[in-house]
């Protein structure tokens, strides 16, 4: 399954799950990756090292099973480039 990973900010991304009709977020607090379910922001689970990591976290709390082709644009890169 492709999973739209958009890194708006350098500790924060927008996650799309293609065809699941779902979503969420993923955010940086401190060493870990929380994972956000995307209708209410609740936190659902961490990953300890890496956004991909919440991104799975994020897919099993969705009960998602099939392999994840994650495509992240870095999005928080360019805006950089603009200062």
């Amino acid at each position: 399954m492709k999973v739209y990973l958009d890194m708006v900010r350098k500790d924060r991304g927008l996650i799309v799950f293609a065809g699941a009709d779902r979503s969420g977020g993923i955010i940086k607090d401190g060493d870990r990756w929380q994972a956000e379910e995307g209708d209410s922001g609740r936190v659902v689970g961490e990953s300890a090292r890496t956004a991909k990591g919440a991104v799975k976290v994020l897919a099993k709390y969705y009960e998602i099973t099939d392999d994840l082709d994650i495509v992240r644009d870095d999005e928080w890169k360019a805006d950089e480039d603009l200062d």
